[in-house]
């Protein structure tokens, strides 16, 4: 489940529900993991501030240009992204 968390968040940003969702857990054990994860270094908690398509957090559309709309959805939404030390893992795994 690790190291499938991380896999996921390698192509961007997502939520907790969205990550509980695609994984197939229930979000108290996703919870669990993500602060193992964070507390690795390997992940962290930011805000999406949205921004449009132009945001490389944007969860609508993550830049492809769909407009504004996409992100103005998911405006000031937690999700997690990997940090450089997460990369580096994803990486190596690879």
């Amino acid at each position: 489940m690790i190291r499938d968390t991380l896999e996921l968040l390698k192509n961007g940003s997502r939520s907790t529900m969205d990550i509980a969702e695609r994984l197939g857990v229930g979000i108290e054990d996703l919870r669990q993991r993500l602060r193992i994860l964070e507390d690795k270094g390997l992940i962290q908690k930011v805000t999406d501030q949205g921004g449009g398509c132009s945001s490389l957090k944007c969860l609508g559309c993550r830049g492809s240009g769909c407009g504004d709309s996409c992100a103005r959805s998911f405006s000031g939404t937690n999700v997690y992204v990997l940090t450089e030390k997460g990369r580096r893992v994803v990486k190596s795994d690879s």
